[in-house]
């Protein structure tokens, strides 16, 4: 008996949609070289942002504590500082509230300024669109940093639905936050695909939700410890229409 025909097509955001991570790494050197030209008194440049990065990583947003994101990274960017430099280093600089800010500042406008999706996964989305697909996007983290990202793209007009796990107080692998997304499309999960990088969030997820076909991106080509296992792996987004086209090749069996 043939599986019933895609209707929807829900991407992942973060290093799917857009190389957040390029995004973040080339913010960090920025600001690494903005602290080297005009901070004499910090030292090791390289260690605060490492630092951070490190924090950033270590202490994801906690989307149940409803805590205000500008300040949670805020707070961040001081500890970087403090934890690098020496123990007067508090008494010896004029105002490291200011400076952690203009970090912060800066670090921001950086990664946002290149997170865009690029011309040629436009015109894949616009052709998938054009060929009667329904597009979402279902990303975990903060509303407002999450929002923020999907208007700085060029690409959120071909997406019917935005659905940002800040929102719901859920995140990815999290049925209900899959089940979600559907309600909003109107889609049953057998006429829908995910495409994320992650194993765990994206593919655990949209398997656990009884989706159609779960796609995995996997840029390394390195296969991950995990007792999931996805449907389709793909090294870039531009491989997915021919995935999509076996996925629809299966249907018509």
């Amino acid at each position: 008996m043939p599986e019933s025909k895609v209707e929807a097509i829900i991407f992942d955001l973060d290093n799917t949609l857009v190389d957040t991570t390029k995004c973040a790494d080339t913010a960090s050197e920025i600001v690494a070289d903005l602290l080297r030209r005009t901070e004499p008194l910090v030292k090791s440049a390289g260690d605060v942002v490492d630092t951070f990065d490190r924090l950033l990583s270590a202490s994801p947003y906690d989307i149940n504590l409803m805590q205000e994101t500008g300040k949670w990274r805020l707070d961040l960017w001081k500890e970087a500082l403090r934890s690098t430099q020496d123990e007067d280093f508090e008494s010896t600089y004029p105002d490291i509230e200011s400076l952690a800010e203009t970090l912060l500042n800066t670090w921001n406008a950086a990664r946002l300024k290149n997170l865009v999706v690029s011309p040629e996964i436009i015109e894949m989305l616009k052709s998938i669109k054009d060929s009667g697909y329904r597009l979402a996007i279902l990303t975990n983290g903060p509303t407002d940093i999450q929002q923020e990202k999907v208007d700085r793209c060029d690409a959120k007009e071909l997406f019917e639905v935005v659905i940002i796990s800040g929102e719901i107080r859920a995140e990815k692998p999290e049925k209900k936050v899959f089940d979600y997304c559907l309600s909003k499309l109107g889609v049953t999960p057998d006429r829908a695909v995910m495409v994320g990088d992650s194993m765990s969030a994206d593919i655990r997820g949209a398997q656990q939700a009884g989706f159609r076909a779960a796609v995995w991106i996997n840029p390394s080509g390195v296969p991950v410890n995990s007792i999931y296992k996805a449907d389709y792996e793909i090294s870039n987004m531009l491989q997915f229409p021919d995935v999509l086209k076996r996925i629809e090749d299966c249907t018509e069996q």
